[in-house]
Formats: structure tokens, C-alpha cells, sequence
């Protein structure tokens, strides 16, 4: 039982070390950060891109319109996946092909 406990608590700290070790070699907790932070804007301005696109060939008539549900969640402040997103675009850009 106490060995137990003891070999968690090694695997424990073995893990934050290597953690720790690694983030160290990528510049620190502070780099990290600033790297994450930059990737999710990155990806929140390439979601506004396509979900923008989208609603103006919606406007135009470029394409045809959502459906209702479709029209609800593009509409709405919920975050709205890469998966619904692009598979979005895919249908409506297909059938207009």
C-alpha cells in the first residue's frame, strides 16, 4: 500500500519535471502562453472568414439559404465547430457546382 503511494508520487514528479523541462526548452510558461493565445486567434479570425463567406453568398443568392436549424446556429453567439463549419460550406458550395 505505501510503496504504491510512493511510486505515484514519483510518477508524479518525473512527469511535471519532463513537463516543466520541456517547456522550458520552448521559451518558458510566459512563451507558451502568447503562442496558444496567437493559434486560437488565428483560428477564431479563419472561423469568422468562412462563416462570413457563407452568409454573404447567402445574401447574393449565390447559393441557396440554410435551413432553419442551420440559420439558428450561424445566427446565434454559439461557438461554432470547425466540423459544422466546413461540412457547412460543403454542402451548399456542391450543390451550387
Amino acid at each position: 500500500m505505501l510503496l504504491e503511494i510512493l511510486k505515484k508520487k514519483l510518477r508524479r514528479l518525473k512527469k511535471k519535471r519532463i513537463i516543466h523541462k520541456a517547456e522550458a526548452a520552448r521559451g518558458g510558461t510566459a512563451c507558451r502562453i502568447s503562442t496558444r493565445t496567437d493559434r486560437q486567434n488565428r483560428i477564431r479570425c479563419e472561423k469568422k472568414k468562412v462563416k462570413d463567406d457563407l452568409i454573404y453568398s447567402w445574401r447574393l443568392g449565390e447559393i441557396k439559404n440554410p435551413t432553419v436549424d442551420e440559420h439558428k446556429r450561424i445566427f446565434s453567439d454559439e461557438v461554432l465547430t470547425w466540423n459544422f463549419l466546413l461540412e457547412l460550406q460543403k454542402k451548399y458550395w456542391r450543390e451550387n457546382i
